[in-house]
């Protein structure tokens, strides 16, 4: 995922009244400019935290992509564990039929062989079973968790940009009462 760098654009609506409000200034200039002051603060405070609010956004999002990795990662490892576990089970059951074919005197021996190779291979292979079906539920919360994490994060960010707004929103008020008292 690429990152967006977003930048507040600089000036805003309190620029563009300032010229405005100067020309119908009327004696009282102080205030006008005082009330331009505290716009732009309030919009400089607005822009920080949205900047703000971006780069915790994004910091969180490539956080929560390195666990999603780790996760793959893991699950990975387990499916080659369980491969190797399968593929040591053939080579021994192979082994098995090999050694009974090669001797009649040792027919009952390689019998016995057989049944405790089928019986370790059966026990490889359900401890492989296990270990994969562990690693995938530790993969699957792992992805839940990522989940929740991005869904909070994503509220979090919408509240910011709320609160910039508001904050915005009252600077332009301030801003158009100082006109209008002025």
């Amino acid at each position: 995922m690429g990152s967006t760098n977003v930048e507040p654009s600089e000036g805003g609506a309190a620029n563009g009244i300032l010229p405005e409000a100067l020309k119908q200034d009327d004696g009282d200039s102080g205030t006008i400019k005082k009330a331009v002051a505290t716009a732009e603060k309030l919009g400089k405070l607005a822009r920080e935290a949205a900047v703000e609010s971006i780069k915790v956004s994004q910091e969180a999002m490539s956080r929560a992509e390195e666990v999603s990795k780790r996760a793959k990662e893991d699950a990975e490892a387990a499916a080659r564990a369980s491969q190797q576990a399968v593929d040591r089970a053939e080579e021994v059951s192979k082994s098995t039929v090999e050694a009974s074919e090669a001797s009649e005197r040792a027919f009952e021996e390689a019998i016995g062989k057989s049944e405790e190779t089928g019986r370790v291979a059966q026990e490889i292979t359900e401890a492989s079973r296990k270990t994969s079906a562990e690693a995938i539920s530790k993969a699957e919360e792992t992805i839940e968790s990522t989940k929740e994490a991005a869904a909070a994060l994503a509220k979090g960010y919408q509240k910011a940009v709320h609160r910039a707004e508001e904050t915005v929103k009252s600077a332009k008020e301030i801003v158009e009462e100082a006109i209008r008292l002025s």
